[in-house]
């Protein structure tokens, strides 16, 4: 594709609607009372109720499940458990065997070989860095004077980065900068844990990430700065690793702890994961009417078309016509998946379906066990004591063609003292707690934080006369994956953050509520996918462009601040990005101004495209003079040739612009035309004489003008006055003035 190419943009979006609306939902028990009440014979109440049990659409959904399970051609959904802090106690058992005393996780994690997790590990193990002085011992000898981490980053090469594991990346524990050096010495506590790390750095190529560490001393007053190379070679990309940062019982000074998965040292942990991910649940079909932005109705002899179509039957619904419905609508070619699935709404106010949800992140909080919170070390006199890092947990509802995924930070259960109403009374809501993230600004040296907003949702349950519990969780997700690696995402409030229903829940329920969960849990959901084109002077490159533009017009001091550009560069306090910018201006400005200066002065307008030649001019000759002449200032030259050209620019453009005005004065003169016409003719229509006028009565005086038409009195006596004057009226020539209008007998 070429750079003036347009490309496309992906888009995507997720609707849900409710199935059946709240004033269509079934009940059989009123049903079968109404059907007893008016039974001649005097109807049996509860035969007449049990009898639309049976055939209410409780045990149809149960029929249709259990079909399901061996018929249906995509399966049921499963419900896969993800947490990264699986294994915690098996771990915790291991280490503190090894070391002889208890321990304290700073942080623990299971997953893809971790880089800073490595980089810290090496640091400490092969270079000799002690977290406590921020000291390497070694390097300190070597020199002669404290050599201190002034900071750490991974470097990944770019042709790598697609192959390596998304956690593999992470950052956990503390930031490398946040150690004390003589370059920063103002200290306030360990800071270490409210510094920000790094990001990771991109570097050309292929191969295995590297650690990137770079440490400085104290010359006298200068502070000089080297950097070591860290390999992190030797580790398997797709194993997964168990990760620990800790601290021994008798020790303020961390360590850090790997082991592989299945290597068969520690046979407790290799254990843990074993078996397959724990499945959570039993979930309801995706029946789909759409797939793949294809109709599922345009074979019917397809298993996946006659499967749905005995599910829907089950449950009393017509699978073709519904399906022909949905793929009626004017603008179905956008939607990428239709179909109904079993879930309920996260934000209901509904009880019955607070129940489920309090149920459902109950049975959640008890499969992840209790969550663990970072204590803050007793030097930090609670600094972080409102800080906190919860794993998070996942649960993947998918079948063979559709995934979503379900996701917390962290589920919390308490129980408060007070009444929302009688006991077994359920509520819920949502809420926002703030977690403070403090930060050193190394420049003002000085402390700051920042909140950030974690969204909560609650459940809550009447135990008692006087207890109630709650079930919080904190930054609840739902993510559709739609197409590709393009997913939408539902938190908050919002109303496609829908939960599914688990079966194995709801078993215990009445089958009253049974079938009300059943019928209100039924939703369409429908999943879009847009293709946009986006033109080339659109995308992203053409904003650098213009960026660059803009250095040319406000840099003024160009050519004499060259020398502190380059020194600059030298010094690594200006980078190469910003440089390359630069001195692609200064090699490509004529090219780049002829090129796009007419669509500059279209984006930032004509009255700004002058003031700036302006100033370019003005700056040219000023630079000139300042230079002993345009010969010793090649910039001023360049600013000069601008000025010309954005003049020139807005010369065409102002010729363009009247030139469409023109062409606009010239289709509004012939809009003109044809209504002026119009009117003429509408004129002709309207403009009726007198002495044609059906209603005028020639010879009539005003009075009896007046008499008949305003001050008509009994109408029945006007009418017979009427005809009796008739032939004397209708013989009477009219004058002149009733004719033509005039008055007072001056024409």
């Amino acid at each position: 594709m070429g750079l003036f190419s347009s490309k496309t943009k992906t888009t995507v979006g997720t609707t849900a609607v409710r199935v059946i609306p709240d004033d269509g939902l079934p009940n059989s028990i009123r049903t079968g009372l109404q059907k007893s009440l008016f039974d001649p014979a005097g109807g049996d109440i509860p035969g007449y109720i049990m009898e639309e049990f049976i055939s209410s659409m409780g045990p149809k959904v149960e029929r249709m499940y259990r079909y399901a399970e061996d018929h249906y051609t995509h399966g049921l959904p499963t419900g896969e458990y993800y947490t990264k802090t699986q294994g915690q106690p098996e771990a915790k058992t291991v280490i503190e065997a090894l070391e002889g005393t208890t321990i304290t996780f700073d942080y623990y994690r299971f997953g893809s070989p971790n880089s800073l997790h490595i980089a810290w590990s090496k640091l400490v193990t092969d270079y000799g860095f002690n977290h406590n002085t921020n000291q390497f011992g070694p390097l300190s000898v070597t020199k002669g004077t404290p050599v201190y981490l002034k900071d750490m980053y991974i470097a990944v090469p770019e042709d790598a980065l697609t192959a390596i594991e998304a956690d593999g990346l992470e950052q956990w524990g503390v930031s490398a900068k946040g150690g004390y050096t003589p370059e920063r010495p103002v200290q306030v506590g360990d800071i270490q844990k409210i510094v920000p790390h790094t990001p990771i750095v991109l570097v050309p190529g292929d191969g295995v990430p590297y650690a990137v560490a770079t440490y400085v001393w104290a010359d006298g007053t200068n502070y000089l700065t080297e950097y070591i190379n860290i390999s992190l070679a030797g580790y398997v990309g797709d194993a997964d690793y168990f990760h620990a940062k800790y601290y021994r019982s008798d020790s303020p000074i961390p360590k850090y702890w790997m082991y592989r998965a299945g290597s068969g040292l520690y046979p407790a942990l290799d254990a843990t994961f074993d078996d397959p991910p724990v499945v959570n649940g039993s979930y309801f079909p995706f029946i789909y009417f759409r797939y793949d932005k294809a109709s599922v109705m345009t074979n019917t002899a397809a298993p996946e078309y006659v499967s749905s179509k005995k599910m829907m039957k089950i449950l009393g619904m017509d699978y073709a016509q519904l399906g022909e419905g949905i793929n009626e609508n004017p603008d179905i070619g956008d939607v990428e998946q239709a179909m109904m699935v079993f879930a309920i709404p996260a934000n209901t106010t509904n009880q019955l379906e607070q129940r489920y949800l309090y149920d459902f992140f109950l049975a959640q909080y008890n499969s992840i066990g209790p969550q663990y919170r970072v204590v803050a070390q007793a030097d930090l006199a609670g600094l972080l004591a409102n800080n906190y890092d919860l794993a998070k947990t996942t649960v993947v509802i998918q079948d063979e063609k559709f995934k979503m995924a379900l996701h917390n930070r962290g589920i919390f259960k308490k129980r408060i003292a007070g009444k929302l109403g009688p006991i077994g009374t359920y509520t819920s809501g949502t809420t926002t707690i703030y977690e403070e993230i403090p930060y050193y600004d190394i420049i003002a040296e000085v402390m700051g934080s920042y909140f950030q907003d974690i969204p909560v949702h609650y459940y809550r349950k009447q135990i008692s006369e006087s207890i109630y519990e709650e079930i919080s969780v904190h930054a609840l997700q739902m993510v559709y994956h739609i197409y590709g690696e393009y997913t939408e995402t539902a938190n908050g409030t919002e109303p496609i953050l829908l939960v599914p229903l688990d079966k194995l829940i709801i078993e215990n329920y009445s089958a009253h509520d049974r079938e009300v969960l059943y019928c209100r849990a039924m939703y369409f959901v429908f999943n879009s996918v847009v293709l946009t084109k986006v033109k080339w002077y659109q995308q992203e490159w053409f904003s650098v462009f213009m960026i660059a533009v803009a250095i040319v017009l406000t840099i003024v001091t160009y050519g004499a601040a060259w020398q502190t550009i380059a020194a600059a560069v030298a010094a690594g306090t200006m980078s190469i990005a910003a440089l390359t910018v630069i001195i692609a201006m200064g090699v490509l400005k004529f090219l780049i101004v002829s090129l796009i200066v007419k669509l500059f002065i279209r984006v930032v307008g004509i009255e700004a495209a002058i003031i700036i030649a302006l100033i370019a001019a003005a700056a040219g000759m000023y630079t000139a003079i300042q230079a002993g002449g345009l010969s010793g200032a090649p910039f001023a030259q360049n600013l000069l040739q601008l000025s010309t050209s954005i003049g020139s620019g807005v010369q065409d453009e102002i010729k363009s612009l009247m030139g469409d005005l023109l062409a606009e004065a010239n289709e509004f003169s012939t809009f003109m035309e044809k209504q002026t016409e119009t009117l003429e003719k509408a004129k002709d229509l309207l403009d009726v004489d007198s002495f044609l006028s059906p209603f005028t009565i020639f010879g009539e005086s005003p009075d009896s003008y007046f008499n008949r038409t305003v001050h008509s009195g009994n109408i029945g006596v006007v009418g017979i006055t009427a005809i009796s004057s008739y032939v004397d009226i209708a013989l009477t020539l009219p004058t002149l003035d009733q004719s033509l209008g005039g008055s007072d007998g001056i024409y």
